[in-house]
């Protein structure tokens, strides 16, 4: 891959961050429903993240199962 193409595949556009909420002003109902959709996706990958570890694990021949 060359540096130009990758600097076209991971930008900040491709990035999604958490909507914060500023002192004293609540959160528009978009911005929870964002949030929350966010938070679900996040979720799913991480656990996909820490199967993969376990898998990984349990692999390694470094202690018995």
């Amino acid at each position: 891959m060359t540096e130009e193409k990758e600097q076209e595949d991971f930008g900040m556009h491709n990035f999604c961050l958490p909507i914060r909420k500023q002192r004293g002003v609540n959160l528009l109902e978009a911005e929870v429903e964002y949030n929350s959709h966010l938070g679900s996706f996040r979720l799913m990958v991480e656990n996909i993240f820490g199967e993969l570890g376990t898998t990984f694990k349990r692999l390694s021949n470094k202690e018995i199962v």
